[in-house]
């Protein structure tokens, strides 16, 4: 009896086996990448002032630095109700500074900037856990701009007694980039870009003074995307 029963559980596990094996060699594997819908990453971008009222004043500096740079944090999300062109939201807190060899490096601005505008990608590699799009962003930008205390203190100090600096506006401006984006895992995402974006704020005086800025920098993020 008890052999019998052994030979009926051995029996009932050999076909369970067969049948499992065979399933999984029926189920469908995704022979092709599947692209995501949501791309939610952060991170960090670094680079330089290159033109405006704000690049001007730096220059106005004695010494005049060297270079203007800036560095800042990102926040990204990317939604994509088609393949090839989605909607992006960011905010990136930054900060702009000027160096000089053998000086300490004297923060000019302190800023926030938010980023909406589309997105477009083109896959140049597709495969079950890897895809590989140049991306191609551009749109609007919101920026929230303030002196850095150490800029406004020696401002402050080359002026006639008694003077105060007005106030930075918020303006709109705009932004453009180009990078590469990597899915991994199906899961993963890093991306790296060459940036170019536009601060249009002003003073607030009754001149509204330009106190704008042009922007070029190096984005790179890393996160998560999802199907």
């Amino acid at each position: 009896m008890k052999k019998r029963y052994l030979i009926v559980v051995l029996f009932a596990i050999s076909a369970s086996a067969l049948i499992a094996q065979e399933e999984e060699i029926d189920a469908p594997v995704r022979p092709y990448f599947d692209p995501p819908v949501g791309v939610f990453s952060a991170g960090f971008s670094a680079g330089g002032l290159t033109s405006g009222e704000q690049f001007t004043l730096s220059q106005s500096l004695s010494p005049k630095p060297d270079s203007v740079n800036y560095l800042s944090f990102i926040g990204d999300i990317k939604l994509f109700p088609i393949e090839n062109l989605g909607l992006e939201f960011s905010a990136s807190p930054g900060t702009t500074f000027g160096s000089s060899s053998g000086l300490t490096d004297l923060y000019l601005f302190n800023s926030a900037t938010l980023k909406f505008g589309l997105d477009g990608r083109f896959f140049l590699v597709k495969k079950p856990k890897f895809g590989l799009s140049l991306d191609l962003g551009a749109g609007g930008t919101y920026s929230i701009l303030q002196y850095n205390d150490a800029f406004k203190n020696l401002l402050l100090s080359n002026a006639q007694p008694g003077t105060e600096l007005y106030g930075i506006k918020n303006a709109f401006g705009y932004y453009g980039k180009v990078g590469i984006e990597f899915y991994m895992f199906r899961f993963l995402y890093a991306g790296v870009f060459l940036e170019y974006f536009y601060q249009g704020n002003t003073i607030d005086n009754a001149q509204q003074t330009a106190l704008d800025g042009g922007y070029i920098n190096v984005p790179i993020e890393i996160g998560v995307y999802i199907h």
